[in-house]
């Protein structure tokens, strides 16, 4: 974190509030900033109402900050400018309005064995909307394009439209073996008693259009 320049706040009566002004950073050589408020922390009446922009955000960078993020090897990069105002309390009344624009995106889902990499995505706010207008990424090398529109996240309304040229239903949907049980007392005795486990199969081709 370099150049840090701008204003930030604090009160604290019965719950605390951060007030940031034209707070500007480099992170890692990308140009972020912030403004906006955050109040009733260590209550149920959190609010989050800020402006956030960010080019180039390294999203490697990102995850070393969080464990989780981490393991999933989250990678790409970020531009955003983002308004958003959500009220815990009330979620029926959260507003994000701007823009998000990934490139190169990648994360892998070890214990759903998902590989995502190569993603692409422009994606619109306005208010409860979320419109991608385009997406393209791969998952476990199958090619996908995706389009269309998320609204009212509080009782979810989703549009989407998937085109692949040629999806290999194995590959997108691998199966994940459960681990194979610890054999028994019983089971030692005797292998007409073992019991193996059943995996569902899944399998096709198709192509969405």
């Amino acid at each position: 974190l370099k150049q840090l320049q701008g204003h930030l706040t604090f009160h604290r009566e019965k719950t605390l509030t951060f007030t940031a002004k034209d707070i500007s950073a480099q992170i890692n050589q990308a140009p972020g900033e912030l403004s906006g408020k955050i109040s009733g922390i260590g209550s149920e009446d959190l609010l989050v109402d800020t402006h956030v922009i960010a080019k180039g955000l390294d999203l490697a960078h990102l995850a070393e900050l969080v464990p989780a993020l981490k393991r999933m090897k989250l990678a790409g990069l970020l531009d955003m400018d983002v308004n958003a105002y959500v009220p815990y309390a009330d979620p029926i009344r959260s507003r994000l309005k701007g823009s998000v624009v990934a490139r190169e995106a990648g994360m892998e889902l070890t214990a759903t064995g998902l590989a995502i990499d190569k993603g692409q995505l422009n994606l619109e706010l306005d208010g409860r909307d979320a419109t991608i207008k385009s997406m393209t990424l791969e998952v476990n090398e199958q090619h996908l394009k995706l389009s269309g529109r998320l609204s009212n996240p509080v009782e979810p309304n989703i549009k989407i439209t998937v085109a692949s040229p040629d999806l290999d239903l194995d590959r997108l949907l691998p199966t994940v073996r459960p681990k194979q049980q610890e054999a028994t007392p019983a089971s030692n005795q005797s292998s007409r008693g073992e019991m193996k486990p059943v995996t569902a199969g899944k399998g096709g081709k198709a192509g969405l259009q």
